[in-house]
């Protein structure tokens, strides 16, 4: 370095050896590494525990969401943690809920469906059984040529016919049907 004194005019050289110069900002450069990577160390694990944080709700909700798809209706998720998460988990708890209530009356409204269509498949086969019942007894009559027991069992059958079709249902009926089911 060179330095000036005012009063004689002199110049002052002074000689440091580089390794002390370089010593002082080599120990600076190295507190500054150290100190970077402890804060990016630190910065790190912030950020793997607040991601833990977020990404832990949305893999739990993932398996639940994969158990609503294999049927099972009675599923929760937790609600805790972070405002949207715990939103997020209570709209898919809602979700799930009305998703079971849907399904439960789906499966009555068919169930009812099954029942009335049970019954009307009986309704149309009790009179068919009937009908034929009293065809078989037509028919023995006229083998056996009682044909006043064919004609009762005929007029019978066209009674039943009439009061189970057009007739027995209230609907309109011609005047000529009412006389032929009168006689």
């Amino acid at each position: 370095t060179l330095g000036h004194q005012g009063y004689t005019d002199w110049k002052v050289l002074r000689i440091v050896a580089a390794d002390n110069l370089l010593n002082s900002a080599n120990q600076v450069r190295k507190i500054f590494l150290i100190l970077l990577a402890g804060c990016s160390i630190i910065e790190l694990l912030l950020i793997s525990l607040g991601s833990k944080r977020i990404t832990a709700p949305i893999q739990e909700m993932c398996s639940k969401m994969s158990l609503v798809e294999r049927g099972e209706l009675d599923v929760r998720v937790s609600v805790s943690g972070i405002r949207e998460m715990e939103m997020l988990g209570n709209s898919f708890n809602v979700m799930v809920e009305k998703l079971k209530d849907s399904l439960h009356k789906m499966y009555e409204v068919e169930l009812e469906k099954k029942q009335v269509q049970l019954m009307a498949l009986q309704s149309q086969i009790n009179p068919h059984f009937l009908y034929n019942t009293l065809d078989s007894i037509h028919m023995m009559a006229e083998l056996n040529c009682d044909y006043e027991v064919g004609v009762m069992v005929t007029s019978l059958a066209k009674m039943m016919r009439y009061t189970i079709g057009a007739g027995g249902t209230g609907g309109d009926v011609k005047i000529r049907d009412e006389l032929e089911y009168v006689e």
